[in-house]
């Protein structure tokens, strides 16, 4: 039998309101700076620890160019980002449910709504993989820096498949159109928001695709029809959901063809 929510959980649940969110717009610009830090800082240190170790001498080029040359700091770049995801979902839970006073759910529309429920996500999150492809075909590839890091051992290869699939778009979701975009809708209106959490979105991952214009082209459009499906339904499990699938697929591929990964 499923357990029925107290009293007190359903008056919460009906006065919280995921386009009116407890949290403020520089509380969700602090979330997302956090997010950014945490996630570069950890590599960084992680590589420096590891250049020290290996080489005894750190500099910022030597870095970057360890991560192309040596398997074992590719690995190490990719591992340091599972500590920062973890921090970033800490980070997160606080602020929404403010040290588990808030109902979680009730706050981001962890829920379906009712004209995009899994079937429906799922089949937008397919759509959305075979226009990325098309756009990566009309307008060709080259290879990116992820791709070599990829590509420099098994071991990377998996570590990129599960933080694609597990991890990235859970943190991803729950920062931008979690936190970010209802605190900037209330501020500045819907399509202001959409247009300004899609372009962040992007141009966070800008430096990882930059020298694949194409699949540049790709996630900004994943990124622009995640925040709309939210700013449409007002719900983020759809969006977690799509990208969760978008993902995974391409995880999927990732091991079974050793083909690159795109998100």
């Amino acid at each position: 039998m499923t357990e029925q929510p107290s009293a007190a959980d359903r008056r919460q649940l009906a006065t919280l309101d995921p386009n009116d969110p407890p949290w403020g717009l520089p509380t969700a610009i602090a979330v997302w700076l956090a997010s950014v830090f945490l996630l570069m800082s950890a590599q960084v240190i992680a590589l420096a620890w590891y250049v020290h170790q290996q080489y005894g001498a750190i500099n910022p080029r030597m870095l970057a160019q360890t991560v192309e040359m040596d398997p074992k700091a590719a690995l190490v770049s990719l591992v340091a980002v599972v500590p920062a995801h973890s921090l970033t979902l800490i980070i997160a839970w606080i602020t929404i449910t403010r040290f588990g006073h808030l109902s979680f759910r009730a706050a981001v529309g962890w829920s379906w709504s009712e004209h995009m429920g899994p079937w429906t996500s799922a089949l937008l999150a397919v759509a959305l993989l075979l226009l990325g492809g098309a756009i990566i075909k009309i307008y060709g590839e080259t290879e990116t820096f992820l791709d070599r890091i990829i590509r420099s051992s098994l071991a990377a290869k998996m570590a990129v498949a599960f933080l694609a699939a597990v991890t990235a778009p859970l943190v991803e979701e729950l920062v931008y159109r979690g936190i970010l975009y209802p605190a900037l809708q209330r501020a500045v209106g819907m399509i202001s928001a959409v247009l300004a959490v899609s372009a962040v979105f992007a141009v966070v991952h800008f430096a990882q695709y930059k020298e694949n214009p194409a699949v540049f082209i790709a996630i900004c459009v994943l990124s622009l029809s995640l925040t709309l499906v939210r700013a449409k339904t007002g719900k983020l499990l759809p969006c977690y959901f799509i990208h969760f699938v978008f993902n995974a697929i391409q995880a999927v591929v990732l091991l079974a063809f050793n083909d690159p990964l795109r998100s």
